[in-house]
């Protein structure tokens, strides 16, 4: 875990041809690089969709035929799941920040339209518990993302052995995956307008009903079904840990106490250089790169205002997101992103900072309360 140096410019040496896929894992491009084309929030949607047709279809192929290609389920389901999250928190999200479109009813349609595919709440639930709450009172008892974490156990103040543990149980606790659920199959038909309750039905019963007409039943629960419920749910508690915010921290209102809520995270490391540059270390370094960094930029760090360019997200939510990336750096060459930090290090090093975080914050009684 690094928080100082800039590890991806230890990699400037490396091939041309290495350099935009590393922008794109890391999430920080080169000093001076720019973009080959400019996003906008339209070819985002479409790189969203293309990578849950890439998830199903490498889950139906490996279900068709099995032997060597069942290898890619692990794929398909990091894919399938990337999709879905790239659709709910990348598209959706800045959608009800209202940043997607100069239109409010669009914004609004899209909002509605990938929160009901991904079981998420709907427009109105999702932008009084996110743009309200989540922005407005960011890391407070009344943020429902830092509650949700103290329901689960994730309670500042204790040993970070005990915080390590619970991460670990939490992404297969049956109590956490099942209120999780319970609040999204709640938000979805039982709860809200009647229209997008019979939207809700109308989409996912037409879609087991397909299903149920061709007995494709593996397809749907473990091409569909099982990121849908299960790695939405895991991917979602791995980005809240691992530095959306750090939780629990005591700290006076403002522009102030937002600048130390975030940060940038980045996935990579430092190219090995002097006594470390051995074939080993070199060979170690792409390992890292291929079997760490890059599922979990899939997995969990979808779209670069989630991930690494989050801290920008909080501070200016109606930023360049579809270049977030390359936004963030100009921002911070410009001046005008004061006291951003960087750190550095893999999925696992990342949700160590803040577990180490939390376990050195205060444990206040509201906290207890809402944890036990």
């Amino acid at each position: 875990m690094n928080t100082s140096a800039d590890p991806r410019q230890s990699m400037a040496h490396l091939p041309s041809l290495l350099q935009r896929p590393l922008t794109w894992i890391t999430g920080k491009p080169l000093r001076g690089q720019t973009p080959l084309f400019r996003w906008n929030p339209w070819s985002r949607t479409f790189a969203g969709l293309l990578t849950l047709a890439l998830g199903v279809t490498a889950n139906l192929v490996a279900l068709a035929h099995g032997g060597l290609a069942s290898f890619l389920l692990l794929p398909g389901f990091l894919f399938t799941t990337g999709g879905l999250r790239a659709l709910y928190l990348e598209i959706a999200h800045n959608a009800v920040h209202h940043a997607f479109s100069r239109s409010r009813a669009l914004d609004r349609f899209v909002t509605e339209l990938f929160t009901t595919l991904t079981l998420m709440n709907g427009y109105q639930v999702f932008r009084r518990e996110h743009v309200r709450l989540h922005h407005g009172r960011n890391g407070t008892l009344e943020d429902p993302d830092y509650r949700a974490l103290l329901a689960w156990g994730f309670t500042p103040g204790l040993p970070l052995a005990t915080l390590r543990r619970r991460a670990v149980l939490a992404l297969f606790h049956p109590r956490v995956h099942v209120s999780y659920l319970m609040a999204r199959l709640r938000a979805n038909f039982l709860e809200g307008p009647g229209w997008r309750r019979a939207v809700a039905a109308i989409w996912h019963g037409g879609l087991v009903g397909g299903v149920a007409l061709h007995g494709a039943w593996a397809l749907l629960v473990v091409g569909y079904l099982l990121p849908l419920v299960f790695g939405f749910q895991v991917s979602s508690l791995l980005q809240m840990l691992a530095g959306e915010h750090r939780w629990g921290l005591d700290t006076p209102s403002g522009p102030a106490r937002l600048r130390a809520l975030t940060y940038g995270r980045f996935l990579g490391d430092p190219w090995p250089k002097g006594l470390d540059a051995r074939w080993t270390a070199r060979l170690r370094w792409f390992a890292r790169l291929v079997f760490f960094h890059l599922p979990a930029r899939v997995f969990v760090f979808v779209g670069n205002d989630i991930g690494p360019a989050h801290d920008v997200h909080h501070r200016r939510p109606n930023f360049d997101w579809p270049n977030a990336a390359y936004a963030r750096e100009e921002l911070r060459a410009r001046g005008e992103l004061q006291d951003a930090d960087d750190v550095w290090g893999s999925l696992v090093e990342l949700v160590d900072v803040t577990l180490r975080g939390m376990s050195v914050r205060g444990r206040s009684t509201d906290a207890r309360e809402i944890a036990a």
